[in-house]
């Protein structure tokens, strides 16, 4: 049963991150370069968030931005929820 739980878990988490990305890379400017890669800047009003919430602890979160891990959290919890019944 936890190898099971840990797949459920593990794939939720790939799915909060993958969503993740797509936000990341739709708010974020792509740069052609003459040799066919790619310069990714993320404008400054989106750095300073997300860099303030990365070095900021859980605890000293706006109620906004707990309820956003709160979310995924109670995800998981319903998973956990649903595979021990």
């Amino acid at each position: 049963m936890e190898d099971i739980l840990l797949e459920i878990v593990a794939n939720q988490v790939h799915e909060q991150w993958s969503g993740w990305m797509r936000y990341l890379f739709s708010q974020t400017v792509h740069v052609m370069k003459d040799d066919e890669s790619v310069d990714v800047v993320i404008p400054p009003e989106f750095y300073n968030r997300w860099k303030r919430q990365m070095i900021t602890a859980y605890g000293n979160l706006s109620e906004k931005e707990k309820n956003s891990d709160r979310e995924l959290a109670q995800i998981i919890i319903n998973l956990i929820r649903e595979e021990s019944e």
